[in-house]
């Protein structure tokens, strides 16, 4: 087998983040509405269904991000 070395496929290296708010719903309505407020402190958990890969803290507004 030959490697080529002056080929171009047009590799492009990607990322990707998930993040969101943890927030007391006031109302019940399952929708972060104006005004309500977030949950600092939360341990959040990123999982592949079988362990646990990441986890962080949310913040003092609640928000929470994996990058």
């Amino acid at each position: 087998m030959e490697d080529k070395r002056d080929v171009d496929f047009g590799y492009i290296a990607t990322s990707a983040s998930v993040w969101d708010r943890i927030w007391f719903d006031t109302n019940g309505d399952g929708i972060q509405d104006s005004g309500e407020n977030g949950i600092g402190g939360v341990t959040v958990e990123l999982t592949d269904g079988a362990s646990i890969n990441l986890s962080t803290i949310t913040d003092i507004n609640g928000y929470y991000s994996f990058t």
